[in-house]
């Protein structure tokens, strides 16, 4: 009984303190000795809550922090164990109000929750206080008010929207261990709905329909009699727990954390091996778009592997324009000795394009 009892005051102060008022379109979030608690959580999730014209969803609050810049998002999630799309009129609002009297910081903004599901953040640093001395013991009260102005429009389809259609501006920063904290509030209540994926010596639990509407590699392991199926667990042993943490990031929210080369180029693979497009075509878009002389040929390699022809023409393109320092490079040579195939297509390209 003291063990549980430990685990509910664990509970209580990570996730803070979530009050329904009486309109059933506020909440009102309290986060006590929040400072403190963020300097070793990074990052906290406020329990979900419904709106009542949005049968369809749930939103819940998370607040993080990164070299002391406090950093809040309104994120709204699909709820259901069906297929449904749901089209809305006008956007969703998110009006906040948040307040710390002790140290004396108070904000209000008004947000629009995008397609992608996640409102531009509310950022505010330790020196917003204006008494110039932070209170890291202190309270912080945050009142969230969904405002829609029609209801949603909810209609069964044979495949789930696509997490990404275009991009947004705003592409969140969040590690694995955060966008566990995140999946462990939008799991809750969805018992019969629940894959957990072994990487590693790490676990993720996560929505089947999630997968399944994304990745139909994902969607095949549970169509027939298989161990996925029957247990509701997937072991994956050739990518890393980060690699799988920036797929669950895209399905869920429509974003990854910020990506470099190599991220890129493993999120890449991962994403052709379990037939996520438009992730794939995302790192594809970066790393044509970053590409530099010295990781040119890796990337030709890898579309190569992965029989990309279009990403493979594109990097074909760079290289042969900055032939005259690549081509004489100790790397080149020994490129075309280890693929004698891609070698002979760029030199047919370097010919084409040889003053007559």
């Amino acid at each position: 009984m003291a063990h549980a009892e430990n685990n509910e005051a664990n509970n209580s102060r990570q996730r803070g303190f979530l009050q329904l008022e009486a309109t059933s379109r506020s909440v009102l979030w309290t986060l006590e000795n929040y400072y403190n608690v963020l300097i070793t959580e990074h990052s906290m999730c406020s329990n979900t809550f419904r709106i009542p014209t949005l049968s369809g969803y749930l939103f819940y609050l998370s607040l993080s922090l990164n070299d002391d810049i406090f950093s809040l998002n309104v994120i709204r999630v699909v709820k259901t164990s069906y297929f449904l799309r749901a089209s809305f009129k006008s956007n969703v609002k998110a009006s906040i109000v948040l307040k710390d009297t002790l140290n004396q910081i108070q904000l209000s903004r008004e947000l629009i929750i995008m397609k992608d599901n996640i409102s531009a953040p509310i950022n505010f640093a330790k020196s917003n206080n204006s008494s110039g001395i932070f209170s890291s013991d202190a309270c912080l009260e945050i009142k969230c008010t969904i405002i829609v102005s029609e209801t949603e429009n909810v209609r069964p389809c044979q495949k789930m929207k696509t997490p990404r259609e275009c991009e947004s501006d705003y592409v969140p920063s969040i590690s694995t261990n955060e966008l566990k904290n995140h999946l462990q509030v939008i799991l809750e209540d969805e018992e019969d709905n629940h894959v957990t994926i072994f990487v590693d010596n790490d676990i993720f639990q996560v929505h089947r329909t999630i997968l399944c509407s994304n990745s139909p590699v994902f969607a095949a392991m549970f169509e027939h009699d298989t161990s996925e199926k029957t247990m509701n667990q997937i072991y994956i042993d050739d990518l890393s727990v980060d690699t799988i943490g920036e797929i669950l990031s895209f399905m869920y929210f429509g974003s990854t954390s910020k990506l470099c080369h190599q991220k890129a180029m493993d999120v890449y693979s991962a994403a052709d091996k379990y037939a996520i497009m438009n992730l794939k075509r995302k790192c594809s878009n970066f790393l044509v778009n970053n590409l530099t002389q010295e990781l040119v040929l890796d990337v030709l390699i890898m579309a190569d592997r992965h029989g990309d022809d279009d990403l493979k023409e594109l990097v074909i393109k760079f290289l042969v324009n900055e032939a005259s320092n690549i081509v004489e490079s100790d790397e080149f040579l020994s490129f075309v000795e280890t693929e004698p195939e891609l070698g002979r297509c760029i030199i047919l390209h370097l010919l084409k394009h040889m003053p007559k």
